[in-house]
């Protein structure tokens, strides 16, 4: 996932202050629609961090993208609000720019996504920052996090069941899900019992990567459900070796095996696909 700020200037914004701490009010905080200027490389799923443009600056949410930009919109899921008084110190930007040798927030406030390495640090700066201020830094209101539960196996196969409801596969005539409980039963851990299941859901009947993280998915297993959907046109060579390049295990394991049970049920494939092959990629590519 990438990782955006987003500057925030209350007085010329069609947000403002006011309307925030009306949602403010509604403890689950639910969405928000948020001017897209900027944002074209944002995409669902993808994480911010909101910071106020005036007075000192300070977070005000930090949350994920729950769709691409459309018609100048884009929602947002916050799962961090904070409304400071007015006295807030500039503590969080001065820290980053300390701790990041090189990095200043200012460069990336203009709709570029931060750096792997940035967004990274930039999370655990303000996950620390944030988990450190006491009630009193509050304004009257005290931000809460999202406590919605993470979503399970249990999750994942019901979605699939109701994405592939009455769908056939044309491999062998027989309903769709099945084979997405093949390859999902052949694992013990949950995490790949997850992403086999859902291995294809991203496009299909309204599922992006913002509404999976909204259900409960975590980032890492929808970061791993985006590398796993095809793209348009990707030869069955070239989706496996691209998944190969990433480096992850689980993903590759899940491609491999989808392929492996369309190849045992079509017959097709065989000259690709062989056991060597798949070997060298996988020691290559996916043993650290």
């Amino acid at each position: 996932m990438q990782t955006f700020i987003l500057p925030w200037q209350p007085s010329a914004s069609s947000y403002t202050k006011e309307q925030l701490q009306k949602d403010l009010s509604n403890p689950d905080y639910g969405q928000f629609p948020w001017p897209a200027d900027g944002l074209e490389k944002a995409r669902s799923g993808d994480n911010f961090y909101l910071f106020c443009k005036e007075g000192d600056p300070f977070v005000a949410m930090r949350g994920f993208f729950l769709s691409d930009p459309e018609d100048g919109r884009i929602e947002l899921r916050p799962t961090f609000i904070s409304w400071p008084t007015g006295d807030a110190p500039r503590f969080l930007m001065e820290t980053i720019d300390r701790e990041t040798p090189g990095f200043s927030c200012e460069l990336y406030t203009g709709g570029e996504p931060l750096p792997d390495w940035a967004g990274r640090k930039l999370s655990a700066l303000c996950d620390l920052f944030l988990g450190s201020v006491g009630d009193s830094y509050f304004d009257g209101i005290i931000a809460e996090r999202s406590h919605k539960p993470a979503a399970n196996v249990d999750d994942a196969i019901e979605i699939a069941a109701e994405a592939y409801c009455d769908e056939v596969d044309p491999l062998d005539g027989r309903s769709a899900i099945l084979s997405c409980l093949r390859v999902a039963l052949g694992y013990k851990k949950d995490e790949s019992v997850i992403c086999a299941a859902l291995r294809d859901i991203i496009g299909r009947c309204g599922w992006t990567p913002g509404k999976l993280r909204d259900w409960g998915f975590s980032e890492g297993i929808v970061d791993r459900l985006v590398l796993l959907k095809r793209k348009e046109g990707e030869s069955s060579e070239d989706y496996l070796m691209r998944i190969a390049k990433s480096n992850d295990s689980i993903a590759f394991m899940v491609a491999a095996d989808d392929m492996r049970d369309k190849i045992d049920r079509s017959g097709r494939g065989k000259d690709f696909f062989n056991e060597e092959k798949l070997l060298s990629l996988y020691e290559t590519n996916c043993i650290k």
